[in-house]
């Protein structure tokens, strides 16, 4: 605040910041003697004319002048004046460091964008020119493999030296046998690139590579992106694929799915032969599996015929009727997993059915022995524990082994309620146990994500996600419990890692009917080849060279 001639009466701290000083320091000095002027002079007036001229201009528009700090160099700054309307007149003066431009705040917001990214961000960057033989790798690259800033050099050797001796034609600085190009080519591609510690990991390689006009590389700048746990679920996933392709191929379990949302249906050669069908003569749609139903069980369709089993259960065991081909009724041992939308609508159902002995019922004995049914709950990605009517452990497969961390062999016969131990995730409280629930009230438990897996004191508690039901025999009462349980941060992988699984399984189906014809044909030519050698009997050529024309025409196909 000033007075008339420009005297200051008082003054805020952020003034005084200004500044550089108290604000108590630029009371009674004068408005212009605080910036810097051209005109230096001791003449009498001076000061008054400056304050003329500053009223002059700043009261109808801010201006810009030059603040003189204490102790500083000058600064840029914006002056605005406001008179009052009062008797003695008085003014106020604002003074604000001018806004930064836009394209200096851009700048500035990029920067530091960019060089957060580069410094704490999960991706690796890296560039190798080879123009100026200049190769730059960032700190998280050398992160991403177990090495310091210092530690490793950020040389071009270092690169080559780190790439998988059998990955080297995946790497980005190789043309991979493709024709050269001009200009610039984006890549993407996967490799293995060795860890400080001996080890190799998975990296996904992205960015763009530039080439001079005769087509020779100049440069090649991405990012990398350690990609080793997806890469390790993908073959767990195929692994699990080929064990669960035998399991239904070789064995007496039937597999299905239908998705009743994009109306696909997937029936593996067990069901179809199961229902007395040959694996063409079914072909893969909802009205196959309906056709394999009692007419009387299924008036509403599919969807309802499912949604009718056990409600509010998405996993479930039960006994189903099908009908065979020949018309006769047949029994099976099934076990369904439904998947609703919030809206509780049916999306999908997957399942398994194992034929029951000949002549068998609902309340016949199931066809499954103990040796299969333990390979098929193997085959789980989820735990699974079984107890009898006193809540005493009976099975317990192979993921719940892991899961408890504790062996079969010590957990038989054991109170589920002192291995399956359960506490909320928030109160940290104990909770009931769900076999109580079960075997006392024969409720279930739908899917419950509420509760903890409890561990010994010098260990974090599993995060848990779990469903319980009672096995009721034909009377109503409790046999036993069923328990069926994961820890959800294992499911990691998206929609678009299991299409690319499934791609991966229909490769390997297809090379292995490719395999399978060509083993037929060579065996009948070494067969044509074996009698004129032995036998001196030339007949069985002209199959052998039919064979071979076979497999000429299916090699070009």
């Amino acid at each position: 605040m000033l007075d008339a001639s420009g005297q200051v009466e008082l003054a805020s701290p952020a003034a005084g910041a200004l500044w550089q000083t108290s604000a108590g320091n630029l009371t009674g000095k004068f408005l212009p003697t605080l910036f810097v002027s051209e005109v230096a002079t001791d003449t009498p007036g001076w000061v008054q004319d400056q304050w003329e001229a500053m009223q002059a201009a700043a009261l109808t528009q801010p201006i810009a002048l030059e603040l003189q700090p204490v102790d500083a160099a000058p600064v840029d700054c914006v002056v605005l004046l406001e008179k009052t309307e009062e008797t003695p007149v008085r003014f106020f003066a604002y003074i604000s460091r001018p806004p930064a431009s836009a394209a200096t705040r851009k700048n500035a917001e990029t920067d530091n964008f960019l060089s957060v990214l580069n410094d704490r961000s999960a991706l690796g960057f890296f560039d190798l020119n080879f123009v100026t033989q200049f190769t730059y790798l960032s700190p998280a690259w050398k992160r991403m493999l177990g090495y310091t800033e210092a530690s490793l050099p950020s040389t071009y050797a270092s690169w080559v030296s780190l790439i998988h001796p059998d990955d080297t034609a995946a790497a980005p600085d190789k043309l991979s046998g493709r024709a050269p190009s001009t200009g610039t080519r984006p890549f993407a591609v996967e490799y293995r690139m060795k860890h400080a510690r001996g080890h190799f990991v998975w990296v996904q390689s992205v960015g763009v590579q530039l080439f001079a006009p005769n087509g020779s590389l100049q440069r090649v700048v991405g990012a990398h992106l350690d990609v080793t746990e997806r890469k390790e679920l993908e073959e767990s996933a195929i692994r699990a694929e080929d064990r669960l392709a035998v399991l239904t191929e070789r064995g007496r379990v039937a597999l299905f799915e239908l998705d009743f949302v994009g109306e696909q249906t997937w029936l593996s050669p067990a069901f179809k032969h199961l229902l007395g069908y040959g694996e063409k003569e079914l072909p893969n749609t909802l009205e196959s599996f309906l056709r394999g139903l009692p007419p009387d069980e299924t008036t509403g369709g599919l969807s309802a015929f499912f949604s009718a089993k056990h409600p509010g259960q998405s996993v479930f065991f039960d006994t189903f009727r099908l009908r065979h081909r020949n018309g006769t009724d047949l029994w099976g041992y099934t076990g369904v997993i439904r998947v609703l939308s919030r809206k509780r609508e049916l999306l999908r159902v997957l399942g398994f059915v194992t034929p029951m002995p000949e002549g068998a019922s609902a309340g016949g004995r199931s066809g499954l022995t103990a040796e299969q049914f333990s390979i098929l709950l193997t085959e789980l990605h989820e735990g699974v524990l079984i107890v009898d009517p006193r809540g005493r452990v009976v099975f317990l497969n192979t993921v719940a082994e892991r899961l408890l961390g504790c062996a079969a062999e010590r957990t038989i016969g054991e109170p589920a309620a002192d291995v399956f131990r359960l506490v909320h995730r928030e109160s940290g409280v104990p909770g009931e146990s769900p076999f109580d629930r079960a075997l006392i009230s024969g409720e279930s438990t739908p899917l419950n994500n509420e509760f903890l897996l409890d561990q010994p004191a010098d260990q974090k508690p599993v995060p848990l996600l779990f469903s319980c039901r009672a096995v009721l025999d034909t009377s109503g009462q409790a046999t036993g419990g069923v328990l069926v349980f994961r820890n959800p941060d294992e499911m990691t992988l998206t929609p678009d890692e299991l299409v690319r699984a499934n791609r991966f399984d229909a490769l390997g189906q297809l090379a292995g009917g490719i395999s399978h014809d060509f083993n037929n044909l060579l065996t009948t030519i070494l067969g044509g080849i074996s009698l004129a050698k032995d036998n001196r009997d030339y007949t069985g050529l002209e199959n052998s060279e039919r064979a071979c024309l076979a497999a000429k025409a299916l090699s070009k196909q």
